[in-house]
């Protein structure tokens, strides 16, 4: 028997990671080179987290605690929740996977805003599902047409992500409150809470721990973003008991390296270095998207560590600025680049100014 597809290969929207740093340097010999893709934190991690990850390294002939026990009680605690309500997984991608794939499969289908975080479509692909992107209105989520996909009966799991990657734009909280009460409960919701950190507006929803206790609602946070973890990749998923307990069944074993779950211990205990941060990057935002727009860069408002703009012209802004050094994220219709340390986003402005030149 012919075995049957996952999905249409002509669905699949494939991840592709912004070019390193390295890769540029070598292709076009560059002596500098600054990367605002990849919505990275610009500063490394604490150097606590240094030393406590120099510590454990003599223990990495053995096999990391599947459950992740420890930084599990520890997130519990940071969200006032119960440790059976916390999910790990090797970066929050990681968690959207294979929380996709245990709810759904073929003749399902999978809804999320389009233009979002592409991991969405190949979540989709990989369960078998039949992907459903509903276009954003106004560069944001548009929630009734959202409701409109959800309430079919095939719908199964739905990604909101608050703020959106790549646009920026946030749900207030009366109006996500509003929406999540009418999802049909048979419909997961993958609450994705990336930037959630970075978020200042007066009315960004602060959802956690109410809804950890709704039984189709998993809130996803992430190590990579504000605490500077990227590359230990590890991530988590909040919600209710029973939830936890079913998406579980679809993880890997041993996902959540030794090394990630002390890095993420290390790093949670240092919330004072998260304030800092966070403070970093409004500051840098505020001071960065006017420049822009003076350039002719239309930004849109962002309550992230990122900023999608459009560019005065068409052409081929990627190409001109990596070939001035700096990496940002080629998207349809205009350019999503990370705020970066003072420095290079003044580094930034150089090469447009000398594109322009």
């Amino acid at each position: 028997m012919k075995p049957r597809p996952l999905a249409r290969y002509d669905d699949f929207v494939g991840y592709q990671a912004g070019k390193p740093i390295e890769e540029v340097t070598r292709e076009l010999g560059l002596t500098r080179v600054v990367k605002l893709a990849s919505n990275e934190n610009p500063h490394p991690p604490h150097p606590a987290v240094h030393d406590a990850v120099a510590r454990d390294v003599a223990q990495g002939h053995r096999y990391p605690d599947d459950l992740s026990h420890d930084l599990a009680t520890a997130l519990a605690a940071f969200h006032g929740v119960g440790r059976e309500q916390i999910l790990l997984g090797a970066g929050s991608t990681d968690v959207l996977t294979f929380s996709w794939r245990v709810v759904s499969g073929p003749g399902d289908l999978g809804v999320y805003g389009w233009p979002s975080f592409v991991m969405y479509p190949v979540a989709g692909f990989y369960s078998g599902a039949t992907n459903v992107p509903v276009p954003l209105r106004s560069g944001a989520l548009d929630l009734d047409a959202l409701l409109d996909a959800v309430r079919r009966p095939e719908a199964r799991i739905l990604a909101f992500c608050n703020p959106n990657n790549p646009t920026g734009s946030h749900v207030g909280h009366d109006d996500a409150i509003a929406f999540l009460d009418q999802v049909p409960e048979h419909v997961l919701v993958v609450n994705d809470e990336a930037y959630f950190d970075y978020a200042d507006a007066a009315d960004y929803p602060r959802l956690l721990p109410t809804v950890a206790q709704r039984p189709n609602v998993l809130t996803t946070r992430t190590f990579s973003k504000v605490y500077g973890l990227a590359g230990f990749r590890v991530g988590y998923g909040v919600g209710h008991a029973s939830l936890v307990s079913t998406l579980t069944m679809g993880r890997n074993p041993f996902a959540v390296s030794r090394l990630a779950q002390v890095a993420a211990m290390e790093a949670l205990r240092h919330q004072d270095e998260v304030v800092r941060r966070v403070k970093d990057n409004s500051q840098e935002r505020d001071r960065l998207l006017p420049l822009l727009a003076q350039r002719g860069f239309e930004p849109l408002p962002t309550q992230g560590n990122f900023v999608f703009v459009t560019p005065p012209d068409d052409r081929d802004w990627f190409d001109l600025l990596v070939h001035q050094g700096v990496i940002v994220r080629p998207m349809p219709g205009g350019l999503r680049i990370t705020f970066g340390t003072a420095e290079e986003d003044d580094f930034l402005l150089h090469a447009i100014d000398t594109v322009n030149a």
